[in-house]
């Protein structure tokens, strides 16, 4: 049975996903090449508004976004994909409802940014939540717990990059098949690398108690840029984020959804 909104909802957040991270790669090699600092999302959709029609394209992502949020929900509860319901099925399953959550409450502040001002940096945000979080009873196992589930979260990710079973659901021609599947796999490892380190931060403040130390995307990729031969890492780590919002775009066209694919037997620049 054929349900064309499903189809353009996956669609439209899957490209929305994409275009963050490609947004988020040019800041991230700007911050290699130059000398300022890496930003997370929303501080990259915050620098955004200031743009010519950056208003326009923000609300455009956040439609977007919450549309993914929606299909990680549909795939959660609904099964789409047919996963299945055995115990790996259902952990898959689980974690799209978790990424649904994400990227819903990813929406809603980029929403909050173009109803009124907010000036306070991604980071600054994963301070204040950590040392309200630590001033809790239990807070020191809760935030520990938090930075443990993301590091499930990076290698759960990594293994998905390296298995590259995505490659599947790609309906291409086999060479066009094959390029994409590389930019996820790279995209994939490079989100896992980034999810460790958010985790390890996160495990660190918790183990200290200061919620200084507890990190988002922007504290991580600073902590990439701190090492030796940090621009060079950083730069690899732009050009991971880009393979990763290139593979999104063409997700975007090309994913199996629903049983179908929107381009039919069109002939695409990808295809041989």
């Amino acid at each position: 049975m054929r349900r064309p909104y499903v189809q353009w909802l996956a669609r439209a957040g899957y490209a929305a996903r994409g275009l963050v991270f490609v947004i988020l790669a040019y800041f991230t090699a700007a911050a290699a090449i130059a000398r300022g600092q890496p930003v997370g999302g929303t501080d990259a959709l915050r620098t955004l508004l200031w743009a010519p029609l950056g208003s326009a394209l923000v609300a455009m992502l956040t439609v977007g976004l919450l549309c993914f949020a929606l299909w990680r929900e549909a795939q959660f509860i609904l099964d789409l994909d047919r996963i299945g319901s055995d115990a790996m099925g259902l952990a898959r399953r689980v974690a799209y409802g978790g990424a649904g959550v994400f990227y819903a409450g990813f929406a809603l502040v980029s929403l909050s940014m173009l109803v009124g001002p907010d000036l306070a940096t991604s980071e600054g945000e994963v301070h204040d939540w950590s040392a309200w979080l630590l001033h809790q009873p239990f807070g020191r196992v809760a935030l520990g717990a938090i930075g443990v589930a993301i590091i499930i979260a990076a290698v759960c990710i990594g293994v998905a990059g390296t298995r590259a079973q995505f490659r599947r659901r790609i309906e291409l021609e086999p060479a066009a098949r094959r390029l994409v599947a590389a930019l996820g796999c790279v995209g994939y490892l490079t989100r896992a690398a980034v999810f460790l380190l958010i985790g390890v931060f996160i495990i660190f403040a918790a183990f200290r108690s200061n919620p200084r130390e507890a990190a988002g995307l922007a504290g991580a990729l600073m902590a990439i840029k701190d090492q030796a031969y940090g621009g060079v890492l950083l730069a690899v780590t732009a050009l991971g984020l880009l393979a990763f919002g290139a593979y999104g775009l063409a997700e975007a066209l090309y994913r199996r959804i629903d049983g179908q694919r929107i381009t039919g037997k069109v002939p695409s620049w990808l295809s041989v």
